[in-house]
């Protein structure tokens, strides 16, 4: 069983507390860490048996903590994945990986040399629609490949008003391309 901490309980944070019920005889949310603490003690209280962590170091630091969840803005995944590469411990960080090719190389090196597990998150490539379309590439059946386009739409709602830092990009890294815009470029 691997014991998850939860970091980042912001909006998605829900679907991936989902998603570790759906597989909960292989892995478990059992920490759960924010920056803002009523967030956290919000998403702990949907896990049971989760705690909520009052530090990020306090995460770090707990021996019965084996892999970390990430689901905080971009611009927290390096220094954040680096953190807990050098603490031992394994992370599942949600897309974007980075906000620069360079941040990226750096978070994988490191956890290569900590002997950790940097595991990216993307979504839409389990898609039945993707894995279809990629199979009949693969598999030929459409014929020479000569273009691609992808287009996203998504309605974000009110429930989005509190993601400022989605159109930063200093915080984002490049805005809807790289916040939503990046399913389409992983699928293509």
């Amino acid at each position: 069983m691997i014991r998850v901490a939860l970091v980042g309980c912001g909006l998605i944070s829900e679907a991936h507390i989902r998603g570790y019920a759906t597989h909960s005889d292989r892995a478990a949310i059992t920490v759960a860490f924010d920056v803002d603490l009523e967030k956290a003690s919000s998403k702990a209280a949907l896990v049971p048996g989760c705690r909520v962590a009052a530090s990020f170091e306090e995460v770090l630091s707990d021996p019965s903590v084996d892999a970390i969840e990430l689901c905080t803005p971009p611009h927290h995944h390096p220094a954040a994945c680096m953190a807990a590469a050098r603490a031992g411990k394994h992370v599942s960080c949600q897309k974007p990986l980075a906000r620069t090719l360079a941040e990226c190389d750096e978070m994988i090196s490191v956890a290569a040399s900590c002997g950790t597990i940097l595991y990216y998150g993307e979504v839409m490539r389990t898609s039945v629609a993707t894995r279809f379309v990629a199979s009949a590439v693969a598999e030929g059946r459409i014929g020479q490949l000569v273009g691609i386009q992808g287009t996203y739409a998504h309605w974000q709602g009110n429930e989005y008003l509190g993601t400022a830092w989605r159109y930063d990009p200093l915080i984002s890294g490049g805005g809807q391309l790289l916040d939503g815009g990046i399913h389409a470029i992983d699928q293509i």
